[in-house]
């Protein structure tokens, strides 16, 4: 607290003694700050309150009336901005207790006073004169605000739940049966092959005969797009707005294009919007209003001669022909071009911000668009999809021509690519059992027994509910609850309420539908398995293959010589009728006696791993032996001779062949070219010889000295083939025949026996001779008599045991040698240890204070 005197002392005034002012308000924060720390700490006054109550109730006291300070002070601020804003009074934002101070503290106080000081500072300046304006500058209208898009739509944007079903209001009511789809084209505009109404898309022939216009293939500069506020806006919901935009669709040379669909609240899905733009003006088509009187667009659509740009067309192609008969011909795809590019990435929203520098937000792709009337945040994001699609179509063009150095060969291949999408036909989902099982995979879910059949029955429930009530298979059941179901098998209404959570509302009034779906399913999977078990016991009390039963019959091989596991009429392996049974085996020679399991293995996997069996083991002798064959189909029955088994061979032993060293070792005949290059004659080792293997990571020796060695290990092996063929050969001038094994060894035939008993026996001689000249010079070496050696713990005394004076060392100046070394000095019998790295350099090293 402040003394006495100090608070009796005026205050200055802040507008005549400003310094004075500024003086004391800065003592009496810096008094305010000392105290502040002084103070203990939370933990220590509220052990002081349970301590002495009085204490506690003016620490209540004193909170209340700094929180009271502060608030007013905040209230001021806030009063403040509200009317330089013009945005009224407003919610105040206050201090109401210690945990909202340490919470908001931050954000209610050091934040405002930031803005605070900053406007003072600003106001300082300008009434200093330090800031000066040359031209006052007008007032901006306020920016407009940013839409956060890290945050979810609205929910009803997304489902609108209220919203009444418009498929009920059209003149051609969605067909939901499991057909296959047709078109109902009546007109073909632009035909060049009449209407056929077999042919599944009518266009095919245009489409894949099509003379592109030479505009396509030539480089132009990108024309500026206008901004939204500055281009023509139409919305089209009536006939008379339909058929003015047409006309001016005609005399358009490109027209983009883009579709917004809706498929949760119907099976089959409908289109909600069309957005069409040219270069001077966009339209939004509300395709709901007019579904039914689009299909005078194909007059444009099918027009060979005006360029229709799309982005990921695959899905639209489809759309236009189920819902209106509209057909596309002259495709370009974005998409497939930003491919053709190899741009990182393909989706619209990134050709938008890489060219036009506009981010789309992709949000309300996933809106719901059955909304009337759509919101102007929807109607904007429908406009841009379009608005910028042509400028994106000129820069990729002139991207595609520079890239094939101004030849149309990436165009040709991106509306290759584009067309093909355009001969797409309309097809209806599948909802077999097959796209059941494919759904289990997708979702990584192994089902099997009860939980297979129980999935397999709500998912076709679910399918036949959609169907009926005109909805997606998602809004009845979702996917994740098709796996709860089957896995949990609720029994009542209580217990699936209680699995699927939340409760979509079909499966709320169609629940005990469901809950008798589930039993019926478990009830017949029972049945079924009982009757499996029953045909199994049965056969194997029938005894289905008996290996001593008698001779084969007729056996039937397949194309690859395999044997089919189908017996035929005629007489089969098991001695029975036409009806096919698989294979049972009451006795294996491996196993022992086989008994028929209870298990759930069906009868097409059992067949399978019997057939495999059958295929790789040969059960008995008495089955001849089936040749692999791909001519015969089937095996005569064998004669009644008694069948002999061939003797089994036993395979011989591998002949052994000596170890011939790596550098002895010659390689195989190879050819290159008309190049053959034989190896030389195998020389025979002597089975004593020791092989030396040299260390890699030894140090090698010097060129000259290998050389040396070389030469002398060549002049040697000279000297003993010379030798050889001195003792073998009898006269030099001998023919051929009376020549000796060494002369024909070196002429290049082989040697005989005698000749190399000879050359392994002088080896051998040679080999002691070396043995004994080793010795005979270890016997030479005189041992060492190491008690004549000096003791190193002598060193540095005389003969009496006195120490001697060390010399004194000559100081050596810096980066100087010593002199006057004496021959015989040496070093210290216990040096100092090596410095640790962890110790410092010593030294100015680094030349800090060199001057």
């Amino acid at each position: 607290m402040a003394s006495s005197s100090s608070e009796e002392e005026p205050i200055p005034s802040p507008t005549h003694e400003f310094s004075k002012y500024q003086a004391t308000l800065q003592r009496a924060a810096a008094e305010s700050g000392k105290f502040a720390a002084a103070l203990p700490s939370k933990n220590d006054l509220s052990f002081q309150r349970t301590v002495d109550r009085k204490l506690g109730n003016e620490l209540d006291a004193c909170s209340s009336r700094i929180l009271g300070l502060a608030n007013q002070l905040l209230g001021f601020i806030n009063a403040e901005q509200a009317s330089s804003t013009g945005k009224g009074k407003g919610k105040a934002r206050q201090l109401v207790d210690d945990e909202d101070v340490v919470e908001r503290y931050h954000e209610l106080v050091i934040d405002v006073l930031d803005r605070v000081f900053e406007n003072v500072d600003s106001r300082l300046d300008e009434f200093s004169g330090k800031k000066t304006l040359a031209v006052p500058l007008p007032e901006k209208p306020a920016a407009k605000k940013e839409p956060d898009r890290t945050r979810r739509l609205d929910h009803n944007l997304t489902h609108a739940a209220s919203l009444p079903k418009p498929q009920l209001k059209f003149a051609r009511r969605p067909d939901n049966t499991p057909q296959v789809w047709k078109h109902s084209l009546q007109s073909k505009p632009h035909a060049r092959r009449p209407l056929e109404h077999i042919e599944p898309h009518p266009y095919r022939f245009e489409i894949a005969n099509l003379e592109y216009p030479p505009g396509l293939f030539e480089k132009t500069n990108p024309r500026p797009v206008k901004s939204f506020e500055h281009t023509p806006f139409t919305w089209i919901d009536t006939p008379a707005g339909l058929s003015a935009m047409l006309e001016k669709l005609k005399a358009a040379l490109e027209i983009a294009v883009d579709l917004e669909h809706h498929d949760y609240r119907s099976f089959n899905g409908f289109v909600c919007l069309m957005q069409i733009s040219t270069r001077d003006e966009d339209f939004i088509v509300d395709t709901l209003s007019l579904r039914d009187e689009l299909v005078v667009l194909n007059e444009v659509f099918a027009d060979p001669t005006i360029a229709k740009v799309f982005h990921g067309a695959e899905s639209d192609i489809t759309w236009l022909q189920r819902d209106f008969n509209l057909y596309v011909v002259n495709l370009f795809d974005t998409y497939h071009a930003s491919v053709q590019l190899g741009l990182p990435k393909k989706s619209l929203a990134f050709l938008l911000m890489k060219y036009c520098d506009f981010a789309a937000d992709k949000r309300y792709q996933l809106a719901d668009w059955r909304i009337r009337p759509l919101p102007e945040e929807m109607l904007f994001y429908a406009r841009s999809d379009t608005h910028f699609l042509l400028y994106v179509f000129d820069c990729l063009r002139n991207e595609l021509l520079d890239q094939a150095h101004g030849q149309p060969n990436n165009i040709l291949d991106v509306l290759h690519n584009s067309a093909t999408t355009a001969l797409n036909v309309h097809v209806n989902e599948d909802f077999s059992k097959e796209s059941a099982h494919f759904l289990a995979r997708k979702w990584n879910k192994g089902l099997w027994g009860k939980q297979l059949a129980i999935y397999e029955a709500v998912y076709e429930w679910r399918v036949r509910v959609a169907r009926e009530e005109d909805e997606s298979v998602r809004y009845v059941l979702p996917n994740q609850f098709l796996f709860t179901l089957a896995e949990r098998a609720p029994k009542d209404a209580a217990q699936l309420f209680n699995v699927v959570q939340p409760t979509p509302p079909l499966i709320r009034s169609r629940a005990i539908e469901l809950i008798n779906t589930i039993k019926k399913a478990i009830t017949d999977y029972g049945i079924n398995e009982a009757r499996k078990a029953e045909e199994r016991k049965a056969i194997a009390a029938h005894g289905a293959m008996d290996v001593d039963s008698g001779p084969l019959a007729n056996v039937s091989l397949d194309n690859d010589g395999q044997l089919i596991d189908s017996p035929s009429s005629a007489g089969t392996l098991f001695e029975r009728d036409s009806e096919q049974i698989p294979f049972v085996a009451t006795e294996s020679a491996f196993f022992g006696k086989i008994y028929p399991s209870e298990s759930a293995i069906s009868d097409s996997l059992h067949r399978d791993i019997v057939q495999k069996i059958h295929s790789t083991l040969v059960i008995t002798p008495s089955v001849p032996e089936i040749l692999k064959t791909a001519k015969l189909s089937k095996v005569a029955p064998p004669t009644s001779q008694a069948h002999v088994p061939p003797e089994p061979t036993i395979p011989t032993e591998p002949e052994q062949l000596p170890f011939v060293p790596a550098s002895q070792r010659q390689p195989l005949s190879t050819k290159f070219a008309e190049f053959t290059s034989t190896p030389a004659k195998h020389v025979d080792i002597d089975d004593e010889e020791v092989v030396e293997v040299r260390d890699p990571e030894l140090k090698r020796k010097s060129k000259n000295k290998k050389k040396k060695e070389r030469e002398g290990q060549d002049t040697k092996s000279q000297l003993a083939k010379l030798s050889l063929l001195a003792a073998a050969a009898p006269s030099a001038s001998a023919s051929p025949e009376q020549a000796g094994p060494s002369t024909i060894a070196l002429a290049g035939k082989p040697l005989g026996d005698e000749e190399k008993l000879e050359l392994k026996k002088r080896k051998r001689e040679e080999k002691e001779r070396k043995r004994q000249e080793v010795a005979e010079a270890l016997e030479a070496v005189v041992p060492y008599d190491y008690g004549t050696a000096a003791n190193p713990l002598d060193e540095g005394l005389d003969e009496s045991g006195a120490a001697e004076v060390p010399p004194k060392k000559r100081k050596v100046g810096k980066g100087g040698k010593r002199k006057n070394k004496q021959a015989g000095s040496h070093a210290s019998a216990f040096p100092a240890p090596p410095r640790q790295l962890t110790m410092p350099k010593s030294g100015n090293k680094s030349m800090t204070f060199k001057s």
